[in-house]
This record gives structure tokens, C-alpha cells and sequence, in this order.
């Protein structure tokens, strides 16, 4: 089944210029976190890839009021998948949408590469299951982060301990 027979795609319309970090919405451009934004482009529940950039083929997931650089895509479902499930679905076919991006200096995603990416038919609460594992993963895999960060910040303030003294 084709991507592109379940959600609607389209991009963002500002330059990345456009952001404001004193803003109120969450602003999506080739940033590895979303800037800021003062006017929201639409108050929905999607998914945006980045197209292209440091950060190309990442991808977020959104729940309210946001707007999105015009090299940004903005995914919508249309019928039979959650938005959580798309969501692993295109982290899982970034290594794809990477290796066939094109450009010379800054690499960018293709649309058709998207809309006719292959994807499995789940029910409801196949996806439902999904999503749980995947996002408990994900839990442990930031507890396991931050612990390594926590370890690594004891290792710099001991040698640094160790060589004053």
C-alpha cells in the first residue's frame, strides 16, 4: 500500500528567518528542536519531517498549534493510521528517505520518495501495541542517556579534582 493513499502531504510556507524565540508555537524548520513562532500556521495533530538541512529525514510529532518552514512536511493522516504510528513508521524509513535524498551542497528529501514509501496495513490496536513498545523503548533509551551524561560530567569533575590536587 502507498504512503501517499493515507495521509495528506504538503510543506510550510515561512523561511527559517521567521522564527521568534519569544514566540508562542512551536515553529518546525531544519533545527534539531522546534523554534518559536507568533502566528500558527494550522492548530492540528501531524507529523512534520524536515526536508532538508543538518537534520534532514528527523521527525516530529505534533499535537495543537504550529507553523513549518516551506522546506518542511507536514503529515497528515487521512484514515486507518494514528499519528503516533506514522510517527515510528517515518523514523523507520529515515536511513531510506536519506539515501535517496539529492543535492550537492544541502541534500533534500523528495516528496515522491515520501508519498510512495510502502506501508502495512495494522489495525487498530496492532498499532496501538506498536506505538506502547516503541515509546517504552524510547523511555529507557533516554534513561540510559542521561545516565551516560550524568557518568561522563563525575568523570570530567574527578580528573579535574584529581589534577588540582
Amino acid at each position: 500500500m502507498k504512503f501517499i493513499n493515507y495521509v495528506n502531504i504538503k510543506t510550510g510556507k515561512l523561511n527559517a528567518n521567521a522564527s521568534d524565540e519569544n514566540g508562542i508555537y512551536p515553529f518546525y524548520t531544519c533545527a534539531d528542536v522546534p523554534l518559536k513562532i507568533n502566528m500558527a500556521l494550522d492548530n492540528c495533530e501531524c507529523l512534520l519531517l524536515v526536508g532538508n538541512g543538518a537534520n534532514t529525514g528527523k521527525v516530529f510529532y505534533n499535537n495543537g498549534p504550529f507553523n513549518a518552514y516551506q522546506r518542511t512536511y507536514i503529515i497528515k493522516s487521512t484514515q486507518i493510521f494514528n499519528h503516533k504510528y506514522l510517527f515510528w513508521f517515518l523514523k523507520s524509513k529515515t536511513k531510506f528517505l536519506l539515501a535517496s535524498s539529492i543535492g550537492s551542497a544541502t541534500n533534500y528529501i523528495k516528496l515522491g520518495d515520501i508519498e510512495n514509501l510502502n506501508i502495512s496495513e495494522k489495525t487498530e490496536e496492532e498499532q496501538d501495541n506498536i506505538v506502547f513498545e516503541l515509546n517504552s523503548y524510547q523511555k529507557l533509551l533516554e534513561l540510559k542517556n542521561n545516565e551516560l551524561l550524568m557518568l561522563d560530567n563525575l568523570i570530567k569533575s574527578r580528573f579535574i579534582s584529581l589534577e588540582v590536587a
